[in-house]
């Protein structure tokens, strides 16, 4: 039944009952006012109910999105697994063998890719048009994110398919795919959906969900990362590993921080009263381009600075602080109003660090290889007359840094994601 028919049902109701009330039987200007009255309450029914279904329809598209649980299920025994797969760099593509290992058909499947085993897979890859799979509207990749892929043909119980997915991200707002961050595909997931006979409609199985981790999966080329001007191993010595002796020393109202093992050799713990500083960094500086890249586990303090306070009234320079629950990077104008770029996270355990800065530019930290958080940065220089860099500063830090190198430009988000491969791979 359309609006139309709804609408008069209603009505028919309301004249029904309104003549057993005796409204025929009152004046005619009563009647008009009261007949406006009913126009006015169908007009709000219509309304309400239209706000329902455009609930509806939100609902179904945000649980799509962020993969929440539906409250209609799958049958019990619908599964899905990942038996294999193949990874291409140079074709930019990875290829998943699934196998159905459940009771019940299978239609598609709902799939997301990572690039970091700490975090759950959230990237949808691009799929082109193949014998084996097309979209769920029967166009491979037509109209994201409303059309995860659905089988060519129905997975039945035993059956083993390939699908092929290249290394374009889909956008969840829209527009043409782009190139994937991450060099490396790390983990996936996976999630089955059937589809309601009657309906037509999608029912992701909520409860069947597969996570799996992926090791030496590489789907693109990754940036060349430049050469630092500072790289400290810490492998038992506080020795600079360029050409440029930017070594380390301990200033001499610090202690030395003790050197212990870590995921990369060995690493430098820091108490309260430790500290380091390199005496003649600013000679190989820039003055308006940094970045500096470690493995840290942080506890609390500032973890390193390189700050001039005596120059125009403004401090120049840069300052790195945080703790177990957060990172604040401050670069250039220090004092000056400028907000710090804060990145919230867990920072007690071993994760990879990458600041970045550029004068009038941004200020941005990457965490494990990925974007965590930008600010804009001020117009105050990077470089300051203050020869010295700090590790563990006068004001004291507490934890524990590994493989810290220094460059005087600011890398690209290909260029830490390439770095933080280096390691991991």
């Amino acid at each position: 039944m359309g609006w139309r028919g709804i609408s008069e049902m209603m009505e028919i109701r309301m004249i029904k009952n309104l003549k057993n009330q005796g409204f025929f039987n009152l004046p005619i200007s009563k009647k008009l006012g009261s007949k406006k009255a009913v126009s006015i309450m169908i007009s709000y029914v219509l309304l309400i109910t239209i706000a329902i279904i455009m609930s509806i329809i939100v609902f179904s598209y945000l649980r799509y999105i962020a993969n929440v649980e539906p409250v209609i299920d799958c049958k019990d025994g619908t599964s899905i697994v990942l038996e294999d797969y193949i990874c291409d760099k140079d074709a930019g593509t990875i290829i998943l063998s699934l196998r159905n290992n459940g009771r019940f058909n299978v239609y598609g499947f709902i799939p997301t890719f990572g690039g970091n085993v700490l975090r759950e897979p959230t990237t949808r890859l691009f799929y082109n048009a193949q014998s084996t799979l097309v979209g769920f509207d029967g166009v491979a990749g037509g109209s994201p994110p409303h059309d995860p892929p659905k089988f060519a043909s129905i997975l039945e119980p035993g059956e083993i398919v390939s699908v092929v997915f290249t290394n374009k991200e889909i956008k969840a707002s829209g527009g043409l795919p782009e190139l994937v961050r991450f060099e490396f595909v790390r983990n996936l997931k996976i999630q089955p959906y059937s589809i309601d006979e009657e309906t037509g409609t999608r029912i992701p199985c909520g409860s069947v969900i597969s996570r799996q981790d992926i090791d030496s999966c590489q789907i693109k080329e990754g940036e060349i990362v430049p050469a630092p001007i500072a790289d400290w191993k810490f492998d038992g010595d506080l020795l600079d590993s360029t050409s440029l002796g930017n070594n380390l020393v301990k200033p001499s109202s610090k202690n030395l921080p003790t050197f212990v093992d870590s995921i990369y050799g060995q690493a430098v713990e820091f108490g309260l009263l430790d500290g380091l500083r390199c005496n003649k960094l600013t000679n190989d500086m820039n003055d308006n381009e940094v970045s500096i890249g470690f493995w840290a586990k942080v506890d609390n303090g500032a973890l390193f600075k390189r700050i001039d306070p005596r120059q125009d009234g403004v401090q120049r320079g840069f300052i790195l602080r945080g703790d177990s629950t957060k990172l604040e990077w401050l670069v250039g104008g220090l004092g000056a109003g400028e907000a710090y770029a804060t990145c919230e996270g867990n920072f007690n355990n071993w994760r990879h660090i990458v600041v970045t800065a550029k004068t009038g530019g941004e200020k941005k930290i990457y965490v494990d290889g990925e974007f965590c958080v930008k600010e804009l940065t001020g117009n105050s220089i990077i470089k300051s007359n203050n020869n010295n860099f700090y590790i563990g500063t006068q004001t004291g830090f507490v934890g524990t840094i590994d493989e810290m190198k220094i460059w005087k430009r600011e890398l690209t988000a290909g260029q830490v994601a390439s770095l933080y491969s280096s390691y991991v791979n």
